[in-house]
């Protein structure tokens, strides 16, 4: 690549980054509708001064703690080392026993065919049919679980023992990221380190995340380890150490391309990022370069594509063992994504999935999906498309809180952790996970930026291309909030790079060196902000009453419907442990009006008796309905088995209700329960979601109270901890 070739890429890919991070930090100080109190109760500008105020402080506090941690010795900051990374692994497993989340989706179509598998039968073929990227997912599932099985792991604790393995695997990812920002550094290296696992620990992100066994944690070790190993062979001088490093790569290349496809986006930037390396090089280092012996670095790119093709052969071949289904026509084209990515917002849709599958051969789902595209670009137009490009954009890379409620909240156990991140006041989880987003992405901004203006790549250049790869793919591609998931890590280890890029540079900014009366100005607009707030808000939080919801029971799932005719009955059960009021399950009646059955529905427990009983007319349930009711409060004094049965009471010919429940091979979406019909207890569960409602404030006034107390006492402490000109040694 000539110099001014590589200078132009170079600058321009800077550009590109620059302009995607500050568009992110700029959209992410708007409100976001899954934090539903504070979106309904408080202006926009409102939010963004206090998602402002709290990225300033914990920026304040990051930038003042990097100065004093490089005065600590190394020996103790090691020590330091090991018990945060002791903590946040205890804190991990405390959230996996806490919540117990169950899976849905991919997971729940990976998770089911592994088992299936390992009993001898066949996947799920409607979803491996189509989706044959997750042939990669099912084979990691299968052996896992066959390990496991080995060691005569229970099938009850198959879900646990896959979110273990999820902890393993990010945790070694955070393992790896430290040792890449060790390699980075050329002095002050454990200063570094313990400042980036400062950081991660008081993310949200890695204690939430971890039971979301999903390729996007699965693939976050490779996709690190591909950068670390970048990094150790720049400076080894060993040919058969080398040698051996240039094998491994090509193993971590397949093992992360059959766990998910974008991992070919970190090969195209590490080759742009030593091309451009190349080109920045002097004449007397390409006299260098040209120097090396040619048979060597032949011999190493035949090292490379005989693993790579090994490698690859080999887990093809087990993947066929695993899935041998024949997806020649079924299987859905790249095109297909292509597609769908230009409408509903770019996310996964069904009606499109049943598009391109209404087609009987590959090549008519690739002619159909073009048309469909063709027909879309017309219609759009460059107006049209570029505001969806946009609104892709913003779903996937804005919203810090990757959308988690939606994702994680369904779990087989409710207690009071889980009405705080999931339930009414998970508000303040999700503006916390956007503080920090913003925080982090003013530091990845400003290490961009002074790495820019260097004008020469450092090896962080590759991350930051990978970064921008991504983004760029996920605007022609599916896009959506799950999809920025497996590079959080990454944001965590860009950002302590600028932090420290940002303090050390000559000439930027350093908050110590600031005249005192600007930073004191700062902080006391942010302590003011703050107080402000919480003064202008004591009624809308203590005193307007909503109706509030917690979760007793939540099997959303649904695959299949269950005919209840004459005289037969089905039945679930359920486990309550706290107070419920309220049930909602789902029924379809084809007939409409014109249906003249009649059911029974009836809600017993163990100890309390029937608590709920009534008669259900089937005219009055059209076509597929929820079934939803409110009844006395149910109180629970200790875990109770309750019993929900609906029984035809009269039903003739096609007058009938069915019943919607979910079944998928041998997975169990509620453990705590079963699904009965006349007696015979049945794979799956019903649709069923028990909880209870109630019109209360938000929070009490004592509680506001302390509240509001503890986020001034830590902005004033922060604020301290910032003036003090004496450092720690």
């Amino acid at each position: 690549m000539g110099k001014k070739i590589a200078k132009g890429f170079y600058s321009l890919s800077y550009i590109l980054f620059c302009v995607f991070a500050a568009a992110m930090l700029l959209f992410g100080l708007e409100v976001w509708n899954d934090a539903e109190f504070l979106f309904a109760t408080q202006k926009t500008i409102v939010l963004a001064f206090i998602v402002a105020a709290g990225a300033f402080f914990l920026g304040a506090f990051f930038l003042k703690l990097s100065h004093t941690l490089e005065n600590i010795k190394e020996k103790k900051l090691w020590t330091f080392i090991a018990l945060i990374s002791i903590f946040m692994m205890i804190l991990q497993f405390l959230v996996l026993n806490m919540l117990e989340i169950s899976y849905l989706w991919d997971g729940v179509n990976v998770f089911s065919s592994a088992v299936s598998r390992l009993k001898g039968n066949d996947v799920v073929e409607l979803y491996f049919s189509r989706y044959t990227n997750q042939n990669g997912f099912l084979a990691v599932t299968y052996s896992l679980l066959k390990i496991g099985k080995l060691f005569g792991l229970a099938e009850a604790d198959y879900v646990y023992y896959l979110n273990i393995w999820n902890l393993i695997f990010m945790d070694v990812a955070i393992a790896l990221a430290a040792a890449i920002l060790y390699r980075l550094r050329k002095e002050k290296k454990a200063a570094s380190v313990l400042l980036f696992l400062l950081i991660t620990a008081l993310n949200p992100f890695i204690y939430l995340w971890t039971a979301f066994y999903y390729t996007s944690i699965l693939v976050m070790p490779v996709f690190l380890g591909i950068v670390y190993l970048v990094l150790c062979m720049e400076g080894q001088e060993k040919w058969q150490i080398k040698m051996g490093q240039t094998a491994i790569l090509a193993v971590l290349f397949v093992l992360g391309t059959r766990l998910r496809q974008t991992t070919v986006i970190l090969a195209i930037a590490i080759i742009l990022a030593k091309l451009v390396a190349l080109g920045f090089k002097t004449k007397k280092g390409d006299a260098a370069f040209k120097s090396k012996r040619g048979y060597m670095v032949a011999a190493y790119i035949a090292v490379f594509c005989l693993c790579l093709f090994l490698t690859n052969y080999a887990c093809k071949s087990y993947e066929t063992r695993i899935n041998n289904l024949d997806t020649k026509d079924t299987a859905f084209p790249a095109i297909h994504w292509i597609m769908m990515g230009l409408d509903h917002g770019g996310e996964y849709n069904n009606s499109d999935a049943d598009y391109t599958a209404s087609f009987p051969t590959h090549e008519e789902k690739v002619q159909g999906d073009m048309e469909l595209l063709t027909a879309r670009l017309k219609h759009f137009g460059v107006k049209g498309i570029s505001k969806t490009y946009l609104q892709k954009f913003i779903n996937t890379w804005v919203s810090a809180s990757n959308a988690y409620p939606f994702r994680l909240s369904v779990c087989q156990k409710y207690t009071a952790a889980h009405d705080l991140i999931f339930g009414d006041k998970k508000d303040f989880v999700i503006y916390y996970h956007q503080i920090y987003q913003i925080f982090l992405l003013f530091f990845i901004l400003s290490g961009a930026i002074s790495q820019w203006r260097e004008k020469r790549p450092d090896s962080i250049y590759i991350l930051q291309l990978s970064f921008l790869g991504t983004i760029l793919f996920h605007l022609l591609w599916e896009a959506g909030p799950l999809y920025s998931v497996s590079l959080q890590i990454v944001y965590f280890l860009l950002g302590t790079y600028g932090i420290v890029s940002f303090s050390t540079k000559a000439g930027v900014f350093e908050i110590q060196k600031m005249r005192s009366y600007l930073i004191n100005a700062l902080f006391l607009i942010g302590i003011f902000i703050t107080a402000l707030f919480f003064l202008c808000n004591v009624n809308t939080f203590t005193k307007e009453t909503k109706e509030r919801e917690k979760r007793v029971v939540n099997q959303y799932l649904a695959s299949d419907n269950l005919k209840i005719e004459n005289g037969e009955q089905v039945s679930q059960t359920f486990l309550a442990t706290r107070d419920f009021n309220y049930l909602n399950i789902h029924l379809c009646n084809h007939e409409n009006e014109k249906n003249t059955s009649v059911y029974q529905l009836t809600l017993s427990g163990d100890k309390h008796g029937t608590v709920y009983e009534e008669t259900i007319y089937a005219k009055d349930i059209l076509l597929d309905s929820f079934l939803m009711r409110t009844f006395d409060t149910v109180s629970i004094q200790e875990p109770e088995q309750f019993t929900l049965s609906l029984k035809a009471l009269e039903s003739q010919g096609e007058d009938f209700l069915e019943v919607i429940y979910f079944q998928m091979k041998d997975y169990d979406p509620y453990t705590k329960g079963t699904f009965i019909k006349d007696g015979n207890t049945l794979k799956g569960d019903m649709f069923l979601m028990i909880s209870e409602k109630t019109n209360a404030p938000y929070v009490g006034r004592k509680l506001y109270a302390i509240t509001a107390g503890l986020f001034l006492l830590a902005e004033i402490a922060v604020w301290l901890f910032v003036k003090r000109k004496k450092q720690v040694r």
